[in-house]
């Protein structure tokens, strides 16, 4: 009888997690039903992942159990597993023989794919991305490693950066995606940066060392400029007021009044000037901040407290006395809305015809003088006026005029003009005696 094939097996050295890859020998073992003479170099057909591959005789002659082996190349994929096909094995100019010269009958069933056997040659990659390409004071940027196979071994000593200027920290994920958060030290400004994952420092499941990967490059800038500096001013008459100061050469300032924007402009010579916007007659604290062009923001500059006043200031006039006879004198009262600037006798206006004034004192709100009308001067008719915009208030608003009530002046004193005695009851021949009623009559020059 002859010699036949009872069973095919594979087996292999340094499989990893059921993959095999570059290197790694895949044994092929025929039983044979008695004990087989080899001579030669027979083959056994493998299919690895549709590649066909021939495994060559290594040992056994003599025995019933001969076995084949071949060497996994680079390029061999398989996920399913290496297969045999049936009636694989080949003479290749050799023999199979019984020990009385019989050749051993080939044919035999095929071997279906193991998947403890599987190929992977294919080193794994990884893609390094940041959520965040120009980094500026504060924050941070989440770095994402996607591996194209889940890797084995990948720590944070396997990423590479430049610790100079920044610090990886909180490695985290699984499969085939991983993160970490990248941050930035203070007071770098550097427009060339990149992290990467070092060559060979992780693998896939089969083993294969995998490749670096690099991210694009991105920019730090976490200089924060120092707050500017704004020019002080205590009071205003002007409802967009403009405000100067300095801060960082090509810094944008921002400028606030109570905490709201009122303006913006570029320090382009590291000095800046703001027109605000319209505010309402209020006390405002002021401040200002300098962002840079990496959007770094400054503290605030030092507070000062500035007052639009843009109303004019008013003015009462007040007499003490409203119908002045001979001998006396009014005072008068000037009673202000603010303390007015400038104020002066000049600025009082009367009917010089009638009197004057004179004797201005006062402070504050309330100023004073004395207004003494003429004499032989009767005129129901009198006003005193403060001029219009002849004063003004602190802020430097023009003052509106002010006019008293109307008062009288009648310093006519009435003068005799005749005495006559008129009559007499009781007069007898020209003469009066006791009891007698005489009658003068005296005429004056006015009721």
């Amino acid at each position: 009888m002859t010699v036949i094939v009872s069973s095919i097996g594979i087996s292999a050295t340094n499989a990893l997690n059921g993959y095999l890859n570059v290197g790694d020998v895949v044994s092929v073992t025929v039983a044979m039903d008695e004990a087989t003479i080899v001579t030669g170099s027979p083959t056994i057909t493998l299919d690895i992942g549709g590649t066909t591959k021939l495994a060559t005789y290594a040992s056994g002659s003599t025995t019933t159990s001969l076995v084949f082996t071949y060497t996994i190349e680079a390029g061999l994929t398989d996920a399913d597993g290496i297969s045999v096909p049936a009636n694989a094995i080949s003479l290749n100019s050799g023999t199979l023989k019984d020990a009385a010269g019989n050749d051993a009958t080939l044919t035999h069933d095929g071997v279906a794919a193991n998947s403890s056997f599987k190929v992977d040659t294919t080193a794994p990659t990884v893609n390094v991305t940041l959520s965040d390409t120009a980094l500026k004071a504060g924050e941070t940027a989440l770095v994402t490693f996607t591996f194209s196979e889940e890797p084995t071994g990948f720590v944070i000593g396997d990423i590479a950066i430049d610790g100079d200027n920044g610090a990886i920290s909180s490695l985290s994920g699984s499969g085939l995606v991983y993160t970490a958060t990248y941050t930035p030290k203070v007071d770098i400004t550097d427009a060339t940066n990149v992290i990467s994952v070092t060559d060979q420092s992780y693998t896939d499941a089969a083993g294969n060392a995998g490749a670096g990967g690099t991210s694009n490059n991105f920019e730090i800038d976490t200089n924060v400029p120092n707050a500017p500096t704004v020019n002080s001013v205590a009071l205003t008459n002007d409802a967009t007021p403009t405000l100067t100061g300095t801060a960082e050469v090509g810094s944008t300032v921002t400028l606030y009044a109570g905490g709201s924007s009122i303006g913006t402009a570029v320090a382009t010579d590291g000095s800046w000037s703001i027109t605000s916007s319209s505010l309402s007659d209020n006390d405002y604290a002021i401040t200002a901040t300098a962002t840079d062009d990496a959007g770094n923001v400054s503290d605030l500059s030092t507070s000062f407290n500035m007052t639009v006043d843009t109303t004019a200031p008013t003015v009462n006039v007040t007499l003490s006395d409203t119908a002045l006879k001979a001998g006396e004198t009014a005072l008068v009262t000037f009673t202000f809305s603010e303390e007015p600037t400038g104020f002066v006798i000049g600025d009082i206006a009367i009917d010089g015809d009638n009197g004057a004034i004179s004797s201005l004192s006062g402070s504050g709100l309330v100023y004073t003088a004395t207004y003494t009308p003429k004499v032989d001067i009767t005129d129901a008719t009198n006003v005193i006026s403060v001029t219009d915009q002849s004063y003004t208030d602190a802020a430097g608003n023009a003052g509106a005029g002010g006019t008293s009530a109307n008062f009288a002046i009648d310093t006519n004193v009435p003068n005799v003009s005749s005495v006559a005695i008129t009559s007499a009851l009781g007069a007898a021949n020209g003469y009066l005696n006791v009891g007698d009623v005489v009658s003068v009559t005296v005429a004056m020059d006015e009721a």
